[in-house]
């Protein structure tokens, strides 16, 4: 138990201080994790968007989405050039 809370301390180091901006998605496409730097990079802070869908937070991504583009599928958005990218 002990090397396990030590791992995942480590881990949450590692996103915190990161400069490049991490999120990770749940199964229903809600954020688990936003880091620091995509609060600079995007002005929401984690607990703004924390828990909610990715639609909600930033209602383009469905607007945007092309329609053959599967969410649930490994695609990453380049918020920045506001395209999708699989």
């Amino acid at each position: 138990e002990e090397a396990l809370r030590e791992a995942n301390q480590f881990n949450q180091e590692i996103i915190a201080s990161a400069q490049e901006g991490i999120i990770v998605y749940d199964s229903d496409i809600k954020y688990r994790v936003w880091n620091p730097y995509m609060e600079r990079l995007t002005g929401y802070s984690a607990e703004q968007v924390l828990g909610k869908p990715a639609d909600e937070v930033f209602p383009f991504f469905a607007e945007s989405r092309p329609p053959d583009i599967d969410p649930y599928d490994n695609v990453r958005f380049l918020p920045h050039e506001a395209s999708w990218i699989a």
